[in-house]
């Protein structure tokens, strides 16, 4: 595993020269090593890094990225936060890079989340403003959630739960491969009265 952020530019350049395909670089604490704003940018340089996915969860991050490197790759930040606090600075993130919040929080009826993210990312910010005020009870859920299980896994990607909501919402889903482990019952619990109380749990 790379432990400093030279060693990965290293490995990002190496993996450049052997490609002709556009690479898009995902900085996340999961893999061991979040990169600097400035780093980032410096892979930006290459030319060939031409998207970065800004999921270390540390908002000033974030708009140092989109500052340094956003001239020269595509930067995202998985969060819809970004839209709003980024206005002051001149950031206007292009694209959502894959998250779970659309199926997550979007059903066939409603589709609060995906219009959201489309008005945001055509500028017309008074009508986001006002589809996001319902999503943000939703928001408010999934934060307490995704908080609670990757601060106990180091920050990776909380798969137990996305897979438990969705099996909530009617989709497959399943238990987790070791060596993650299944939410305990009384989570099970907790989360199938707080998607209730949302109204996204489907009926039987």
């Amino acid at each position: 595993m790379t432990k400093t952020e030279e060693q990965v530019i290293d490995w990002v350049s190496r993996v450049a020269e052997q490609v002709d395909i556009g690479i898009a670089f995902y900085n996340s604490p999961q893999f061991g090593t979040v990169l600097s704003a400035k780093a980032m940018s410096r892979m930006a340089d290459l030319g060939t890094l031409i998207a970065i996915k800004e999921a270390s969860f540390n908002l000033q991050l974030s708009l140092d990225t989109h500052l340094e490197a956003g001239a020269k790759a595509v930067v995202s930040m998985p969060d819809e936060e970004i839209f709003f606090v980024g206005e002051p600075y001149g950031i206007h993130q292009q694209v959502m890079f894959a998250n779970t919040s659309d199926w997550r929080f979007d059903t066939p009826s409603s589709n609060h989340y995906v219009r959201f993210i489309d008005l945001a990312t055509q500028g017309h910010w008074d009508e986001a403003r006002s589809v996001y005020e319902k999503i943000r009870p939703l928001k408010a859920v999934s934060r307490k959630w995704w908080g609670r299980i990757a601060g106990r896994t180091g920050g990776a990607l909380p798969v137990q739960m996305v897979k438990f909501w969705g099996e909530l919402m009617g989709m497959a889903g399943g238990p987790v491969r070791a060596p993650l482990l299944s939410l305990t019952p009384a989570e099970r619990e907790e989360m199938q009265r707080d998607l209730a109380h949302l109204g996204l749990t489907k009926s039987p």
